[in-house]
């Protein structure tokens, strides 16, 4: 789908030295590059599981909306999911040579009888996926990878306007 396919041992994500620290976002700190990569690993994984949540999710809240254009902006971001899985299973696949063991992680994420606070709640889970690629983003060096991370912080923050004006529109 993405022209982004790279030899795995071509692809690198930024390192610290073996003898300086990196410090994380959460105050915590990686001692070593072992150490960042299964960060990194550990961290598209709990991309891929949010995503199936949310993939799910949209679907689902699409189908308790009446107005058509606001089923299809709710489609337009679950196929965003969609895309997004892909795009990091390749990523993942590309580092590792396998694919992420998912097995038994999934879960479904509720949806309230209130669409005001799903709608809320939502552009909050946006803007911590957002939150979450620019992490990525800064970690790989990889321009190929690069640009396909942008390209799913831009749809996260995409969507997160688009879930505002939701929001909006039904306050």
């Amino acid at each position: 789908m993405y022209p982004y396919f790279l030899n795995k041992d071509e692809l690198d994500i930024k390192m610290c030295n073996d003898n300086s620290e990196f410090n994380m976002d959460d105050g915590s700190n990686m001692k070593n590059q072992a150490d960042y990569r299964m960060y990194i690993l550990q961290m598209i994984e709990d991309s891929i599981l949010d995503g199936n949540k949310d993939m799910n999710y949209y679907e689902r809240l699409s189908q308790r909306i009446q107005d058509e254009d606001d089923k299809n902006t709710l489609r337009r971001i679950h196929l965003n999911k969609m895309k997004h899985k892909k795009m990091l299973m390749e990523i993942y696949n590309m580092l590792t040579s396998e694919e992420p063991n998912l097995e038994g992680k999934y879960e479904e994420r509720e949806i309230g009888d209130n669409l005001l606070q799903e709608f809320e709640n939502s552009i909050e889970r946006e803007l911590e996926g957002s939150e979450s690629y620019r992490v990525l983003l800064s970690s790989f060096e990889d321009l190929p990878v690069r640009d396909m991370v942008y390209e799913m912080l831009i749809d996260e923050q995409n969507n997160a306007q688009r879930m505002n004006h939701l929001y909006s529109k039904y306050r």
